[in-house]
């Protein structure tokens, strides 16, 4: 009876241990943050034209008018920006902010003395350009305020920036998506 129990004591310790050792050394605990319209066939609103083909990428021309350069890994746009989450988005990402790797903008119709109180660079468009940008150039989700483009002008992830939590999955897809370039 006692080496039954010694064996099943032995084991209870040292398969867990095993098993730890075995996925310390072999595995990997990665995650990736896929493009979004790497495949098929994307259906947009009539107003934007014909279906788009795929894999997307924004056109260059269009993101040059809007501040963006190909040296920086990772450029959000935020539309419909409120003071206090243009303010949340500067905080939780300065580290980001600080370096080449990501820029944010807000793009807005305000008026420039009202843009002056955003913590973020402003862009100011005219309604009509903003709308043609979110509905047929980034293809904007309904709900959502802000796109993430990469350095090769795909898109990235769409979010509701005055929700935390999306402000946390922001945070953290930036983490692995620059550990990846």
């Amino acid at each position: 009876m006692k080496i039954k129990q010694l064996v099943i004591l032995a084991a209870a310790f040292v398969l867990p241990i095993s098993i730890f050792i075995f996925l310390k050394t072999m595995g990997k605990n990665e995650f990736a943050v896929e493009p979004f319209y790497q495949q098929g066939v994307i259906t947009v609103s009539s107003e934007c034209g014909p279906q788009y083909q795929t894999p997307y990428v924004v056109q260059q021309a269009v993101l040059t008018h809007i501040n963006w350069r190909d040296k920086d890994s990772l450029t959000l746009y935020i539309f419909n920006a409120e003071k206090e989450m243009t303010g949340e988005v500067s905080r939780r990402m300065a580290d980001k902010l600080a370096t080449n790797e990501f820029r944010a903008y807000v793009l807005t119709a305000d008026s420039i003395e009202f843009s002056k109180k955003y913590a973020l660079p402003v862009v100011l468009k005219d309604v009509v350009t903003l709308d043609q940008l979110k509905e047929c150039m980034f293809i904007l989700e309904p709900g959502k305020n802000a796109v993430l483009v990469d350095r090769q002008r795909r898109i990235r992830g769409y979010y509701d920036l005055s929700d935390r939590e999306e402000l946390d999955r922001l945070a953290v897809e930036l983490t692995i998506i620059l550990k990846k370039y």
